[in-house]
């Protein structure tokens, strides 16, 4: 008797739809990774005086590039202009962006919302806001990365779930 072992190939390997079963995956698992970290960014975001509608976190998105290639990349970030500063912080010596005759004041809305003041009283307040941001910086929030250090092995698992699912749609 002999013994021999039988593969049966009969899936998108066979069929020669690889590429496409590679990048459909490779897409799915993107946009949930993407999503995943898209919400715990946003959990770590602090909102300001707009909260969560108009403020810092209503500009973080997610976007995915270069789909249905091998070649995915999936982003999340913001374009706000204080961004960067909010995640890394920001060193004494600076004043950050705004004051009069800007047109994005958002330490302004921060201060009419957190001291209930408006008008001449706001600007100045404003002022002293920025310049004491200028002399003693500001610690960052590292919502960014502390989304991606904490959620890292989830995302991974996402990938690797993909993986397996991959695996069977070239064998089926």
């Amino acid at each position: 008797m002999r013994c021999f072992a039988r593969v049966d190939v009969s899936g998108a390997l066979a069929k020669g739809t690889a590429p496409e079963a590679v990048n459909k995956n490779l897409d799915a698992a993107m946009e949930e990774a993407v999503s995943r970290l898209l919400r715990e960014v946003k959990v770590r975001t602090p909102q300001g005086a707009s909260g969560a509608k108009g403020g810092l976190m209503s500009t973080i998105q997610k976007d995915i590039i270069e789909k249905g290639t091998p070649a995915v990349k999936g982003v999340v970030a913001t374009d706000s202009i204080y961004g960067l500063a909010v995640e890394k912080g920001r060193r004494p010596g600076k004043w950050p962006p705004g004051g009069k005759g800007s047109k994005e004041r958002p330490i302004l809305a921060w201060v009419k919302h957190r001291f209930g003041v408006s008008g001449s009283t706001a600007d100045r307040m404003e002022y002293l806001v920025r310049r004491k941001i200028g002399e003693q910086g500001t610690e960052g929030v590292f919502m960014f990365e502390q989304a991606i250090e904490e959620n890292f092995k989830d995302i991974q698992k996402i990938f690797e779930r993909y993986g397996l699912r991959l695996v069977r749609e070239l064998e089926k």
